[in-house]
C-alpha cells in the first residue's frame, strides 16, 4: 500500500532547467569557435535571453585554483580582471564562497568546472542573493580543457534563450503514454472488478453442498477463485483521509529532507516497477507460452507452492530490468526504461485498488484537488525561497545529489533550439495524474458490465479524460510554468460522470453503488436494465437442472446417459444465451 502513498506525491510539472549557453572565441576572431552549455542560478543574477543582448567578457582560466581565497587572483592583474569571466575548480569551498571572491576580485561572471552540470546553491539564501550580483554557473571539465591552456585572449558571451516554443512533439508522447494507459488500464482493470463481482454474486451457490454430500467445484475453481479476489481490493473513506494526511506529511518531508528520501524512493520505485511489469506480463506469458512445469516438491518457504518455470523465469526477466535502470538511471536511454516499468505499474495499481461506489472516488478526488492546488499555488506564499513545494520536490530544485524522482513519465525535448547544447529537458506527468482518474475510469468500465450500459460511462470518461490532458498542456504554454494536471482532470472526468447520471436518472445508484441482492433475479439495477428475465430463466435452468439430476440419483441411475446428456447440453446452451 505505501507505493500507492509515493504515486499521489508528484504530479505534471514541466521540469524547470537553469541552463544558459557559453559561446567562446579568440580575440579578435568574427565566428564563435566554441559553443557550451552551462547550469546556472538566476536568482544570483538573470542572463539575457537573446545573443545580440550578451555582453563580451575576457576569459580568465584560473581553473588550476579553487578561486576559494582571495590569494587565488593575485597572479592576474585587476585591470585583466575587472569584467572578465573566471573559471575555476570546483571544490574546497562553498559555490557562495567562490562567487564572492569572484566578485571582490571584479569579475562579472564566476564558472566552475565539475564533472556534472550542476545549479549552483547559496548557503543562506536571503543573503547570499541579496549580496552577490553576478552570474555564477558550471560548466563540464570536457568544455573547459577545450580552451585552457589556450591563447588566453579568448571573449565570451553567456545567455540564456530558452526554448523557441513551448508546443513540443514531446507532449503528443506524453498525451499517448497517459491516455492509452488510461484506457488499456480502465478496460483490463474494470474487467477483473466485474470477474470478482460475479464470483462475490454466485459464491453462495457454489458454496452450497450437492446432493452426493460434495461441496460443488473443484479445489483449484476454489483456489482461483480466492486467488482473483485478492487481486482488488476496495478502499473506503477511511483509507482515504488517512492516505491523505500521509501524503501531504510525506510530501513536506520531502521538501526538507530531499537528498535522503530521493533513494529511498528510487528503491521502492525499482521494487514496484519490477512486480508491476511481472503482473502486466504474466497473463501474457500464459497465453502464448505452452510450457506448464512446476517446480518439484521442496521445503523453501517462497517456493512450496511449486511456482511454474515460466513464471521464476519473467520475474527473474523483470527484477533484473528494474535494476538495470537503478543503476543507469542517468543514462540518456534511461528515460525509456523508467517509462516502461511506470507504464506497467500504473496499469499494477488501477487493477489491484477498487473504489467501491462514486461517493469514496468523489471525495478522493476532490482531496486530491485541492491537494494539487495548494501544494503548487499557494504554497510559495509560505516558503522562504518563494518556491512551489510540489515544482521543487517533482524536479529536484535545489538538490545536492542531481537525483530526480522517479514517479513520473518523462519524454525529452525533441525539438533543437538556439541551447541544445544543453542535455535536452523533460516533461513530466506523474503517475498520479494518472492513477487517480484511472480509478473512477476503472470503476465506471466496472459498473458498466454490472448495468449493461454499453461501455456508456467508460467511453465518456477516457474523452473527459483526453479533454482534460490536452487543457492542462495549454495552460502549461500560456503560463509558462509547472501546472497541477489534477485541476484540469479532475473536473473534466468527474463532472463526466455525473452528467450521464443525470440524464440517465442513476445519480442515487452511481453515488451508492449498485446493491447486489444475493441472487440473481433480486438486482434492481438488472430489472431496470431489462434483463430480470434472463435471470428468472437462468434460475429455473439451473433449478430444473438441478431437479433433473437428483431424481436420476435417487432412482439408482434409472435415467438414461443419453437423456442426462441431452438435459446438460440444453442447460449449457440455455446459460450462454
Amino acid at each position: 500500500m505505501f507505493k500507492l502513498l509515493l504515486l499521489l506525491v508528484i504530479q505534471v510539472k514541466l521540469a524547470v532547467s537553469d541552463d544558459g549557453v557559453m559561446f567562446c572565441k579568440k580575440t579578435g576572431e568574427t565566428e564563435w569557435e566554441h559553443h557550451f552549455c552551462i547550469n546556472y542560478n538566476p536568482k544570483f543574477h538573470q542572463l539575457p535571453v537573446e545573443e545580440n543582448q550578451a555582453l563580451p567578457h575576457n576569459v580568465v582560466d584560473l581553473s588550476a585554483t579553487y578561486g576559494c581565497n582571495a590569494s587565488d587572483y593575485k597572479s592576474v592583474s585587476a585591470s585583466v580582471l575587472k569584467d572578465s569571466l573566471v573559471l575555476v575548480s570546483r571544490g574546497n569551498c562553498t559555490f557562495t564562497a567562490k562567487a564572492m571572491e569572484a566578485q571582490s576580485a571584479g569579475a562579472k561572471a564566476v564558472l566552475i568546472a565539475s564533472n556534472a552540470l550542476l545549479t549552483p546553491g547559496a548557503t543562506n539564501e536571503t543573503a547570499d542573493y541579496a549580496n552577490i550580483n553576478i552570474t555564477v554557473g558550471t560548466a563540464l571539465w570536457e568544455n573547459i580543457d577545450q580552451i585552457k591552456g589556450k591563447d588566453l585572449k579568448q571573449v565570451a558571451i553567456l545567455f540564456a534563450p530558452g526554448y523557441e516554443s513551448m508546443f513540443d512533439p514531446n507532449l503528443a508522447v506524453i498525451f499517448l503514454i497517459a491516455v492509452t494507459n488510461i484506457v488499456i488500464g480502465g478496460f483490463w482493470a474494470g474487467k477483473t472488478k466485474h470477474a470478482k463481482y460475479q464470483k462475490l454474486k454466485y459464491k453462495h451457490k457454489r458454496a452450497q453442498p450437492s446432493t452426493d454430500g460434495k461441496k460443488g467445484g473443484t479445489g483449484d475453481e476454489s483456489a482461483s477463485s480466492d486467488e482473483e479476489e485478492e487481486e482488488s481490493v476496495d478502499i473506503s473513506v477511511i483509507v482515504i483521509l488517512v492516505f491523505f494526511v500521509l501524503v501531504c506529511g510525506f510530501l513536506v518531508l520531502l521538501y526538507f529532507f530531499y537528498d535522503y528520501l530521493v533513494y529511498v524512493v528510487i528503491c521502492l520505485f525499482c521494487l514496484a516497477g519490477a512486480m508491476g511489469l511481472y503482473y502486466c506480463m504474466h497473463p501474457l506469458l500464459h497465453r502464448l507460452c505452452p510450457f506448464k512445469a512446476r517446480l518439484p516438491q521442496n521445503r523453501i518457504p517462497m517456493l512450496k507452492s511449486r511456482p511454474y518455470y515460466t513464471d521464476l523465469a519473467l520475474l527473474a526477466v523483470c527484477v533484473g530490468v528494474a535494476i538495470f535502470w537503478g543503476v543507469m538511471r542517468h543514462a540518456p536511454y534511461a528515460w525509456v526504461i523508467q517509462d516502461i516499468l511506470g507504464y506497467a505499474f500504473c496499469i499494477n495499481v488501477m487493477k489491484s485498488v477498487g473504489v467501491p461506489n462514486m461517493k469514496v472516488c468523489t471525495i478522493m478526488l476532490v482531496l486530491l484537488f485541492f491537494y494539487d492546488i495548494f501544494f503548487v499555488f499557494i504554497t510559495p506564499l509560505f516558503t522562504k525561497s518563494g518556491d512551489s513545494i510540489m515544482v521543487k520536490v517533482a524536479t529536484g530544485g535545489g538538490s545536492k545529489t542531481n537525483e530526480q524522482l522517479p514517479m513520473v513519465f518523462k519524454v525529452p525535448r525533441l525539438t533543437q533550439d538556439a541551447i541544445s547544447a544543453c542535455p535536452l529537458p523533460y516533461s513530466l506527468l506523474g503517475f498520479g495524474d494518472i492513477i487517480i482518474p484511472g480509478l473512477l475510469v476503472s470503476h465506471n468500465h466496472a459498473l458498466d458490465l454490472r448495468i449493461n450500459s454499453r461501455k456508456l460511462y467508460y467511453v465518456a470518461t477516457c474523452i473527459g479524460y483526453a479533454v482534460g490532458l490536452v487543457i492542462t498542456f495549454v495552460a502549461l504554454a500560456v503560463m509558462k510554468t509547472g501546472q497541477p494536471a489534477l485541476l484540469y482532470l479532475v473536473p473534466c472526468t468527474l463532472f463526466t460522470t455525473y452528467i450521464i447520471g443525470c440524464f440517465r436518472g442513476e445519480v442515487k445508484m452511481l453515488w451508492n453503488g449498485v446493491k447486489d441482492t444475493g441472487s440473481e433475479s433480486g438486482s434492481n439495477m438488472e430489472s431496470s436494465s431489462n434483463v430480470n428475465s434472463n435471470d428468472g430463466n437462468l434460475e429455473s435452468v439451473v433449478t430444473s437442472d438441478r431437479q433433473n439430476t437428483t431424481t436420476a440419483r435417487t432412482n439408482g441411475g434409472n435415467q438414461s446417459p443419453k437423456s442426462m446428456s441431452s438435459t446438460d447440453s440444453e442447460s449449457r446452451e440455455l446459460l450462454k444465451k
